[in-house]
């Protein structure tokens, strides 16, 4: 009996200290990750408070970016910003860290999208597996092996296009992005999901991306889907193409199925569906109203399906230029079969002279 007690007395100081120790390790570490990340953060920048996550983690609450080119009221604003740092990364520098966010609202637009995704456009093997600099945050002192967003918004903003509100918002946008390693070869896994909103709340759309990079063999596969109901929101896309075109109104539902093979040999199939769209503008003499009633349903509904593939090392392959090229032979050939003739150019490539 007095052996037996003396047992559990030990387990029970043991177990009481290594919650001591790991508690005492989880706060410790806390302190040192929110010090080194506050030092990285811009002018203006702030905090609401800073709490430890158990067991190795530290939570940013009400943090708040300003936009730097002074275009927006922020950058960035999130009600909560975990890092959590597993067990096998207490000891790395940088820090490997699982990034939460929690009601991320983002504002960006061309004033101020290099400073969002500066550094980016580095070799992402060296980004990925050590670390990364932005223009904004500067030498980022931990590592994203994992990213979660939770019910995030994004309003993208181009004065240009839309002055008077963002061109487009998503809203609603849960992500997940993962990095694993199968051996020695790292997989960037992403998903997301979310809605397109006007700036009252009203559902007019949906996004949906999934995307499996693989950076060491550059092999990226993924799946995309955009359906946005209110197409005169972008009314001035297109204000100074060479030939002008206006987009009045419709609606549009967009997916395609991608792949890059070896970072150069793309396969890829896009499909679409347009209804309602009212387009203001020409082709030579024929009007764009003319062209899509030449090629519209009774519903008012035009769909196509284009695949593509080929080499980005060939200067004859363009993506691009190969699905516009099959869209406008598919339109000609559509319209004709019901008494339009459309003789000039209707898209612009990287070879048309005024493009």
């Amino acid at each position: 009996m007095i052996r037996d007690w003396r047992l559990r007395k030990k387990i029970a100081f043991g177990v009481i200290g290594l919650l001591f120790l790991n508690t005492a390790v989880g706060v410790f570490l806390s302190w040192q990750v929110a010090r080194q990340f506050k030092t990285t953060l811009p002018p203006g920048s702030t905090v609401g408070s800073v709490v430890w996550s158990p067991p190795f983690g530290v939570m940013l609450e009400m943090l708040s970016i300003p936009d730097s080119s002074g275009k927006n009221p922020f950058l960035l604003q999130a009600d909560r910003v975990t890092l959590q740092i597993p067990w096998w990364g207490l000891l790395a520098r940088p820090f490997p860290a699982k990034v939460i966010m929690v009601r991320p609202h983002l504002k960006v637009g061309s004033e101020n999208i290099d400073l969002l995704v500066g550094g980016l456009e580095d070799d992402p093997h060296d980004w990925v597996l050590t670390s990364f600099e932005n223009p904004v945050l500067g030498k980022i002192p931990f590592v994203p092996f994992g990213i979660q967003v939770i019910n995030g918004r994004v309003d993208v903003i181009e004065q240009e296009i839309r002055a008077e509100a963002p061109v487009f918002i998503a809203d609603h946008v849960n992500l997940s992005l993962e990095l694993t390693a199968t051996g020695i070869e790292p997989t960037i896994h992403l998903v997301s999901k979310g809605d397109f909103v006007t700036e009252s709340g009203e559902l007019i759309g949906k996004q949906e991306v999934e995307l499996r990079y693989q950076p060491r063999v550059k092999a990226i596969e993924g799946n995309l889907r955009l359906r946005h109901e209110r197409l005169g929101d972008f009314r001035n896309l297109y204000q100074y193409a060479p030939r002008p075109i206006f987009i009045e109104g419709g609606i549009a539902d967009f997916s395609m199925k991608f792949a890059l093979i070896g970072g150069k040999h793309v396969k890829m199939t896009v499909h679409t569906l347009v209804q309602n769209l009212d387009l203001t503008g020409k082709v030579g003499e024929v009007s764009w109203a003319d062209i899509l009633h030449a090629v519209e349903d009774e519903n008012r509904i035009y769909e196509w399906t284009v695949p593509a593939e080929g080499d980005l090392d060939d200067p004859a392959f363009s993506p691009h230029d190969h699905v516009l090229r099959e869209v406008e032979w598919k339109m000609k050939e559509k319209a004709a079969s019901r008494g339009l003739g459309i003789p000039e150019q209707m898209f612009f490539y990287a070879d048309t002279p005024e493009a």
